[in-house]
């Protein structure tokens, strides 16, 4: 429907490749994917958000959209500070919402 009148798409999920499945609903050019990401620490992750996808799996995803030619983007929400590093060269854009520390996470 949002198609239909124009509008473009942005998803902004924690659910990695699942996401893979509607792929082709997306267009080059108009529509966006996003991926929120916490740290790239598995463990971490798993401790901070139990039931979302793994950050490699999160990853893999904005990297299948960005070869689609699909405008692929990360939000670090809330910035956890860590060693990790996203890799640049799959994203198009990035955004900084909050910063926390670990304290209280562990």
């Amino acid at each position: 429907m949002l198609q239909a009148h124009g509008l473009g798409i942005c998803t902004l999920t924690k659910g990695g490749t699942r996401s893979l499945r509607d792929i082709d609903l997306f267009r080059t050019n108009r529509d966006s994917f996003a991926s929120t990401l916490t740290s790239l620490d598995s463990t971490f992750s798993r401790k901070w958000e139990p039931h979302a996808a793994l950050p490699a799996d999160r990853l893999a995803a904005l990297m299948k959209f960005h070869s689609a030619s699909i405008f692929t983007w990360v939000s670090l929400e809330p910035v956890v500070v860590t060693t990790s590093i996203v890799a640049p060269q799959t994203l198009d854009s990035l955004f900084f919402s909050a910063v926390v520390t670990e304290i209280g996470c562990a």
